[in-house]
């Protein structure tokens, strides 16, 4: 889920260990910053907002026991100090799509409202994978969106 306050978008995402996802087992929660960049009118109609997203944190919350216990056996992140439920800091192994370090980095992305539900950008490719202004995404996910909690 994706919580908006104005210019901060906290999002939470769980993994889970079955494939119906009913058993929670790891919450990514990370914390980013936009700036709004303006309209845009994509090929299809849409006009969409264009954002750079600032990821300024990640940490990591494991859900259940075999987790913490796997991360800790691991040392993962450089810690051995997980513990289920404690949300622990792991800017340090967080990684981008282009396997640059996570915190620090952009994401150029475009989004859209329509009727509560909210649309994000998608990679279509070289020319637009969202790595820098000039290759912002161009296209939306309409496969994959967020809807308004009341």
């Amino acid at each position: 889920f994706i919580n908006i306050d104005n210019r901060e978008w906290n999002t939470t995402v769980i993994t889970y260990d079955d494939t119906d996802c009913n058993n929670p087992a790891l919450a990514t929660v990370t914390e980013n910053i936009t700036i709004v960049r303006g309209k845009k009118n994509l090929s299809n109609g849409a006009t969409v907002t264009q954002f750079d997203l600032l990821t300024t944190s990640e940490h990591l919350v494991p859900i259940e026991q075999y987790v913490a216990d796997s991360f800790n056996y691991e040392g993962y992140c450089g810690t051995t100090e997980w513990a289920k439920g404690i949300a622990t800091n792991s800017a340090q192994c967080a990684v981008n799509a282009s396997g640059k370090p996570l915190i620090g980095s952009y994401r150029y992305d475009i989004y859209l409202v329509e009727d509560g539900i909210l649309y994000l950008g998608t990679d279509s490719g070289a020319q637009a994978d969202g790595t820098s202004p000039d290759k912002r995404f161009n296209t939306l996910n309409y496969g994959s969106f967020y809807m308004k909690k009341n």
